[in-house]
C-alpha cells in the first residue's frame, strides 16, 4: 500500500518533518498523542510538520482523531516481520510525498517526549544515539557482516558502564535523523540488508532473529552506503527507567527527550522512573504538566480502556456454586432475573441523604417490591460490611452477608437495593478476588451499578476534608495510612497514591464496564439532590418527603485547625470531641475566615490528574447506555 499523501495540504516551512509509528497496541495512540504535544509545546514543532503513520490494522476513528489534531496522517503496509522492521517502511512516505521536507527527517519511537527543540549539530549526516547497551550481542553484528561481506566499523563503548563496547553504527535509543539528500540511499541499504537477513536465518541466533534485523541491517546500510553518520549523546533520548546515569550524559547541557517505555501512571502521567538526576525530575514534572493541560481525546479514553481491560483480566472468574442453592433461587422471581442496584458512592454526593431515605422506610419500600437490607452502619444506615469483606477478599464472609441480606425479603421484591460509597472510596483497594466476588453476586441478577460524579476540584476539597477528620489507622500498612487523621498538607496529599486514586472517575468508570458488562454502569452528575434523582431514575416513588441534610465541609479555620488536632495524637472519643467542637468554632466565625480554597498551585495538580477523565465523561453523566465511540466507527 502507498502512502496515503494528502497533496491537498498546504506545505509546511519547518525545515524537518517528525515521523512516528501507530499500530494496533492500545497503548500506541496515546503514546502518539504524548510525543505529539511535547512536540509541539517544547519542541516548537508546528503539527503539520508531524507525520503519523497508520499500519492497516489501526482503526479509521483513531486515523481521523490525528487529523482532527493537525498531523499528517499516512497509512502502510509493515515490511517484512510485520512489527520490527517499521522505521524501515516510514521512508517510503517521504521518497513519494511531494511535500517533503526541505532539510531532514527525524524517525521518533513513541515513548518518547520531547523537552526542547530538536536540532542536530549537523543536519548534513545521519544522527543517532550512541547503544545503550551490547544488545545485540556483537558476535551477531560479525556473523552478518561476514555473511555480507562488508567490513566491521570500529568500536565504540556502550552508554551505560560495564555494558562493554558495541560497533560504532549500532546506533539505537528513539531518535534517527536523516538528511533529505541520504533518504533514498539509507532506504535502499536498509530495507535490501534486512531482506538478507531475513532470508538467511541462520545468520542470527534465535536470541536476536526477528527482533534485531532492523537495528543490525540498519548498521550495515551505514556501512555498505558509506553515509555520514554521528553519535548523539544520552540527553537526546534518556531511558528514565534505569538506575544510575549514562555515559553520554552531561547535566550541564539541556535535555532534549526523555523515555519512558511503559512507565505510564493510572492517569496517564510519565512516572519518575528509577533516574535519580534532579534535571531528569525536573523534566518529567514539565511535561506532566503539560499533559494535564489538555483536552480528553480517543486516544486518552483509548489508554483508559486499555488499564481497565489488563485490570479485567486480573479477576478470576468465581464458580456460581460459591452461592447456595437457596440464595441462587432467591435472585430469581418467577421466570426472570430479580433487580439489584448497588449504590457505589461516590463520597461526598448526597450518599448519606439517600441512605438515610432509603432506611427510614425499609418498609414502605419493601411493601412496593423493594428490598433494602438492614444496614450494617447504624449510625449512617449503609451496607458498610460490603467493604469490610471485600477489602479482605474473605469469600466465606462475603457470601454469609449477602444471602443473610436476602433471608428476609419478601417473595413479592422485585428489586435489591445496596448502597455504600466504600465501593468506589476502596475500589483500587479491592484485590483481584474481591471483584470476581463482585461479579459473580451481579451475575445472578439484573444488575445495574449506579455512582455520582462531582465536579472533582470541588471533590478534591470536601474528600481532603474528610480525610483530615477521618480516625487514623492504626493497622501497618495501611493505605489510609499517609492521609486519614494525619497532618498533611493538600500537595502532599495530592501526592499520595492512594488520596489521589479516588479521582480517577474514568478509571472507575471502565474497569465498572469491564467487570459488569456495558449497560450496566449508570453514571450521574451530581446535582445537589442526588436522593430525588435516584427515586426518578429507578422509578421509586410512593415514599414520604424527605429532608436532604447536606454535610457542611469544614472552612479554612477549621481545616488548620483540624491539622494540629492530628498532630497530637488524640485517642478516639477525645478526638470526637475536639471535632464538635472545632465545627463549632468553625460555624461561628463561617465566611469571615472564607472556604478552603485551592491555590492556583494546587489546582493545576487537581487538574492534571481529572480533567481529561471529566472532559470525557460529561457525555456519559446521565445514567444511561454506555457508547463506545471505537466500535460504532
Amino acid at each position: 500500500m502507498s502512502p496515503n499523501v494528502d497533496a491537498r495540504r498546504p506545505r509546511t516551512l519547518h525545515p524537518f518533518q517528525y515521523s512516528m509509528v501507530v499500530d494496533c497496541l492500545p497503548i500506541h495512540p496515546y503514546q502518539a498523542e504524548i510525543l505529539l504535544v511535547t512536540l509541539e509545546e517544547f519542541g516548537g514543532v508546528p503539527r503539520e510538520a508531524v507525520v503519523v503513520q497508520c499500519t492497516g490494522r489501526v482503526k479509521e476513528k483513531v486515523r481521523r482523531t490525528f487529523e482532527e489534531l493537525g498531523c499528517r496522517v499516512s497509512g502502510f503496509t509493515p515490511c517484512f516481520d510485520g512489527a520490527q522492521c517499521n522505521k524501515i517502511a516510514q521512508l517510503d512516505y517521504f521518497l513519494e510525498c511531494r511535500d517533503a521536507p526541505a532539510r531532514g527527517v527525524f524517525l521518533l519511537d513513541l515513548d518518547l517526549a520531547v523537552l526542547t527543540a530538536l536540532d542536530v549539530p549537523d543536519p548534513n549526516v545521519i544522527w543517532g544515539r550512541v547503544a545503550d547497551g551490547r544488545n545485540p550481542p556483537r558476535a551477531a553484528f560479525e556473523r552478518s557482516f561476514s555473511a555480507a561481506g562488508l567490513d566491521l566499523p570500529g568500536e565504540v563503548s556502550c552508554d551505560w558502564e560495564g555494558q562493554g563496547n558495541t560497533i560504532a553504527t549500532d546506533l539505537s535509543g528513539g531518535v534517527v535523523y536523516i538528511p533529505r539528500p541520504l533518504l533514498g540511499r539509507l532506504r535502499s541499504g536498509w530495507r535490501g540488508w534486512a531482506e538478507f537477513l531475513l532470508s538467511r536465518p541462520e545468520i542470527l541466533d534465535e536470541s536476536s532473529a526477528g527482533k534485531d534485523v532492523a537495528r543490525i541491517s540498519y548498521a550495515m546500510a551505514l556501512v555498505s552506503e558509506r553515509l555520514p553518520f554521528s553519535c548523539l549523546p544520552a540527553s537526546w533520548s534518556f531511558p528514565i527507567d534505569r538506575v544510575g546515569i549514562p555515559r553520554t550524559f552531561h547535566p550541564e547541557k539541556d535535555l532534549r527527550a526523555i523515555r519512558y517505555r511503559s512507565g505510564l501512571d493510572a492517569f496517564g502521567l510519565i512516572e519518575p522512573g528509577s533516574a535519580d538526576d534532579v534535571a531528569v525530575r525536573a523534566a518529567v514534572e514539565r511535561i506532566n504538566a503539560a499533559l494535564g493541560r489538555q483536552k480528553g481525546t480517543l486516544c486518552f479514553d483509548l489508554y483508559k480502556r486499555h488499564l481497565a481491560r489488563r485490570a479485567g483480566m486480573r479477576v478470576p472468574a468465581m464458580p456460581k456454586e460459591i452461592f447456595s442453592r437457596t440464595f441462587v433461587a432467591r435472585a430469581r422471581i418467577g421466570d426472570r432475573k430479580r433487580r439489584m442496584i448497588l449504590h457505589a458512592g461516590t463520597p461526598k454526593t448526597g450518599t448519606s441523604s439517600l441512605q438515610r431515605h432509603l432506611s427510614d422506610n425499609r418498609k414502605v419500600l419493601a411493601d412496593n417490591g423493594w428490598w433494602y437490607p438492614a444496614p450494617s452502619d447504624r449510625q449512617h444506615m449503609k451496607h458498610q460490611w460490603l467493604v469490610s469483606v471485600l477489602r479482605n477478599a474473605d469469600e466465606r464472609a462475603f457470601v454469609e452477608y449477602a444471602e443473610i441480606a436476602l433471608r428476609d425479603m419478601p417473595d413479592h421484591a422485585h428489586t435489591v437495593i445496596f448502597s455504600t460509597e466504600g465501593i468506589f472510596g476502596h475500589w483500587w483497594d479491592y484485590p483481584p478476588r474481591a471483584k470476581g466476588l463482585l461479579q459473580r453476586l451481579a451475575a445472578l441478577f439484573d444488575f445495574d451499578l449506579c455512582v455520582w460524579f462531582r465536579s472533582p476540584e470541588d471533590f478534591a476539597i470536601s474528600l481532603y476534608a474528610q480525610d483530615l477528620r477521618n480516625p487514623g489507622s492504626m493497622r501497618a500498612g495501611d493505605v489510609t495510612g499517609n492521609v486519614y487523621g494525619t497532618d498533611i498538607g493538600f500537595i502532599d496529599y495530592m501526592q499520595d497514591e492512594w488520596g489521589r486514586a479516588r479521582l480517577d472517575y474514568l478509571g472507575f468508570y471502565h474497569e465498572a464496564l469491564q467487570l459488569f458488562g456495558c449497560g450496566r454502569v449508570k453514571a450521574f452528575l451530581y446535582t445537589g439532590d442526588t436522593v430525588r434523582t435516584f427515586l426518578d431514575r429507578f422509578g421509586i416513588d410512593g415514599l414520604p418527603a424527605y429532608y436532604a441534610k447536606r454535610n457542611v465541609s469544614l472552612r479554612r479555620t477549621g481545616t488548620e485547625m483540624m491539622r494540629i488536632v492530628n498532630r497530637i495524637g488524640l485517642d478516639r472519643v477525645q478526638k470526637d470531641r475536639v471535632e464538635e467542637l472545632i465545627f463549632e468554632i468553625d460555624g461561628i466565625i463561617g465566611e469571615r475566615a472564607g472556604r478552603f480554597r485551592l491555590t492556583r498551585a494546587e489546582r493545576d495538580l487537581v487538574l492534571r490528574y481529572t480533567q481529561r477523565g471529566w472532559d470525557l465523561l460529561q457525555p456519559l453523566l446521565s445514567g444511561g447506555e454506555e457508547r463506545d465511540p471505537v466500535r460504532e466507527a
